[in-house]
């Protein structure tokens, strides 16, 4: 089955630089949906939710998080796999949330 893939980026229009990368480099990397999943706004929701600042850039916000940027920012390769792993920290996160609350209310008092 063909899946329909979503690229996760930082911020608005990280894909497009990506995948302009990709072509001035002639790397053929086809797998680019229509829609993003915007890591940067997953962020700011967490932030605004506990009354804390959205003004981060993605090395300050993983700093935040107590996540280690990897590599030299601001260089469309390094950035895009440091925001996958902020992303999967994210799910990570978001895993034990649900697992926690899923265990709340089944306790038997």
């Amino acid at each position: 089955y063909d899946c329909f893939v979503n690229p996760v980026q930082w911020g608005f229009n990280d894909a497009e630089c990506l995948k302009n990368l990709f072509k001035k480099h002639k790397i053929n990397f086809p797998y680019f949906g229509r829609q993003t999943i915007d890591v940067k706004q997953l962020f700011s929701f967490i932030e605004i939710t506990n009354g804390r600042s959205i003004k981060a850039g993605l090395q300050n916000a993983m700093n935040k998080f107590k996540i280690k940027f990897e590599g030299h920012s601001h260089r469309a390769d390094i950035d895009a796999k440091n925001t996958l792993r902020f992303f999967f920290e994210l799910l990570r996160r978001q895993r034990v949330i649900e697992e926690s609350i899923y265990s709340i209310k089944n306790l038997k008092i």
